[in-house]
Parts: C-alpha cells; structure tokens; sequence
C-alpha cells in the first residue's frame, strides 16, 4: 500500500462545519449524530456539502493509515 492510499471514507453530520479541505481531523472524533471516525488513522476532510433544506454540513473523511 502506498503511503496516501486512502484505507476507508466516512461520512458525518454537523450543524456547523469548521473545516476546509484538506484540513486534518482526529480520529475518533464524533459527528452530531455520534457517528464517530475509527482511531488509529490519519483523517483528512475530502469534501463538504451544506443541505440547505436540512441546514446541515456533510462532511466525507476519508482516513488513511499510519505508516510508521
């Protein structure tokens, strides 16, 4: 595996979205739903969508391994 394959994506819920692209995010951290990344990985913000019907941020996490 090559040092930025991506290993899994998740996505989460938020009411408000502090994040931009590419920005990292810690693992375990937990959505508004408790949704929560899985630890022992790195996570990188992939994309943001505002709903704007249910005034929600959906965010994709894309987590990647750490190479040591």
């Amino acid at each position: 595996m090559g040092v930025m394959d991506k290993y899994t994506s998740h996505r989460m819920v938020f009411d408000k979205c502090p994040w931009n692209l590419g920005d990292p995010m810690v693992c375990g951290m937990k959505d508004d739903a408790g949704t929560r990344l899985p630890y022992g990985r790195r996570a990188m913000v992939d994309s943001i969508y505002h709903n704007t019907v249910s005034q929600k941020f959906i965010v994709t996490v894309s987590c990647y391994p750490i190479i040591k």
